[in-house]
């Protein structure tokens, strides 16, 4: 109920677009390392700022910091592969000790069983896998420097270890960037699915049977298919961002903070390459940059649509909506509970 509550919360702030928060951020992005062994198409990451990895003490201190300001969830990504930093598991432990909610998005080539099993037992609570092809021609024209066979056997084996050790946890979340306009399910992103492998609409989820079958019995959960996206300054060759018709301001400066490898705080999640810094912890803490003069502004230029000012927002299709957000965070609520009552279809 309090996450519940905690979501609730933001919302209303973002729908009103409040400039000054009186709740905390719902998740904080954590970047363990910004280096990645891939050049993927679907990536705007350009490789000038200098790589590192975040050091195991800056990490547990930026997470007890957040579990004391309220956050709920991290994301133990942002630029870079997570799994190229050796003490991830750590990191895990640490925030799932402190009731943060874990997750890590991941391209899946360093994924050893025996890393799989460290991270399940860390208490990971959610990991989702960015795999966009659905053969080895389409997957490898997407993430140069990738082997389709190699990666899908780390997944695979990712699930067996997670089937072997009967856990319940990680939710365990397929990824997939649709990179043709026409192919995309919605402007705003995500298709919703169910365990069972079929979109909430009811329709099927657009995996092919050959593909599905590896699939087959081991425990993933749900399968997210994204429309593109870019940020201007920064922008990925592989794919045209599609725009809806009406705009609303991002939800990233009402629902997150991220920071990266090096503590320095960063106005905007998709900030992959360093280029709007708006603090340095441990200098501010997550609640100083939360209702700082940075993001507190960054609001108010979004509240006005004074995009000329925000150099990541003026052209960034996640200002550009086909309708008001609720209706799709209505939509949203109802698949949740429907799968919380056991009503998959």
């Amino acid at each position: 109920m309090r996450n519940v509550m905690h979501s609730i919360r933001w919302r209303l702030a973002w729908y009103q677009r409040r400039t000054h928060l009186k709740h905390p951020p719902e998740y904080v992005n954590v970047e363990p390392t910004n280096a990645c062994n891939l050049t993927c198409t679907v990536c705007s990451l350009d490789r000038r700022r200098p790589s590192g990895l975040m050091d195991l003490d800056l990490a547990r201190a930026i997470l007890d910091d957040a579990a004391d300001s309220g956050v709920r969830e991290v994301r133990f990504f942002l630029a870079g592969e997570p799994m190229l930093h050796p003490r991830l598991p750590e990191m895990v432990e640490h925030a799932a000790r402190s009731k943060l909610r874990t997750v890590i998005h991941t391209n899946a080539t360093r994924l050893s069983p025996d890393l799989g099993r460290n991270l399940i037992q860390a208490g990971l609570h959610e990991i989702s896998f960015s795999f966009n092809g659905q053969n080895a021609e389409e997957y490898e024209a997407v993430h140069q420097g990738a082997a389709y066979q190699t990666t899908l056997a780390n997944v695979v084996g990712f699930l067996e270890v997670k089937k072997s050790l009967k856990s319940k946890t990680p939710l365990t979340v397929l990824q997939m960037i649709q990179t043709m306009p026409e192919a995309s399910n919605d402007i705003m992103g995500r298709t919703p699915m169910t365990s069972r492998g079929r979109d909430a609409r009811g329709t099927t989820n657009g995996l092919r049977p050959d593909f599905k079958k590896h699939f087959e019995g081991l425990p993933l959960d749900k399968v997210r298919i994204l429309a593109p996206f870019t940020w201007p300054e920064q922008e990925a060759t592989g794919f045209v961002a599609r725009k809806g018709s009406r705009y609303f301001p991002c939800q990233a400066l009402w629902q997150s903070v991220s920071i990266g490898w090096d503590g320095s705080f960063l106005g905007c999640c998709g900030d992959l390459n360093h280029l709007w810094q708006i603090g340095k912890f441990p200098e501010q803490r997550i609640l100083d940059v939360w209702n700082g003069p940075a993001m507190t502004e960054a609001r108010r230029l979004l509240k006005v649509k004074n995009l000329d000012n925000l150099p990541l927002c003026y052209d960034c299709s996640a200002v550009w909506r086909n309708h008001h957000p609720i209706w799709s965070d209505l939509r949203d609520a109802t698949f949740w509970i429907r799968d919380r009552l056991g009503g998959r279809q």
